[in-house]
């Protein structure tokens, strides 16, 4: 098993999962480190991102804009139709269940229906953006090439 470059980790119950380029996801039990699987390729491109719901289903984004989800425990994976054709570099589950993606055009897209659909929430500044993170509930800091921005997405 070759480990490529890895982007992003995601631990659902005890299964982690790692996210590379070239389509990979590797999976394996937490308990069981030693013992990896690598998840059959279904993307020509990078993973950059991945992130859980709160039922636990998976869904990873990267490279042009590509994102898939999988409520079925990475069994199979469902093509998403994003508001984007940046590629995907950040994303995290807010305290509320929301799921917010970041994109390399400086874009935040907000799921409240477990990462099935996404909306572009509207930015006062706009950079490449890498990260982010939830410092208050609906409250953001998005981080990239152009600095640090703060976000109220309850406003």
């Amino acid at each position: 098993l070759a480990f490529r470059h890895v982007f992003d980790y995601e631990i659902v119950g005890d299964r982690f999962f790692l996210t590379q380029e070239m389509g990979y996801i590797l999976s394996g039990q937490v308990s069981q480190r030693a013992s990896v699987a690598s998840i059959i390729p279904f993307y020509d491109g990078s993973f950059y991102t991945m992130i859980s719901s709160e039922q636990g289903d998976l869904l990873v984004a990267g490279l042009r804009a590509a994102a898939f989800r999988s409520d079925d425990g990475a069994q199979t994976w469902e093509l998403l139709e994003l508001p984007t054709s940046a590629s995907i570099n950040g994303s995290a589950r807010l305290a509320d269940g929301r799921i917010v993606l970041v994109s390399q055009n400086g874009e935040l897209l907000v799921s409240d229906d477990d990462g099935r659909t996404f909306d572009n929430v509207p930015l006062e500044k706009t950079f490449p953006l890498s990260g982010l993170v939830e410092t208050d509930p609906g409250q953001l800091i998005l981080v990239g090439l152009g600095g640090v921005l703060a976000v109220s997405l309850d406003q």
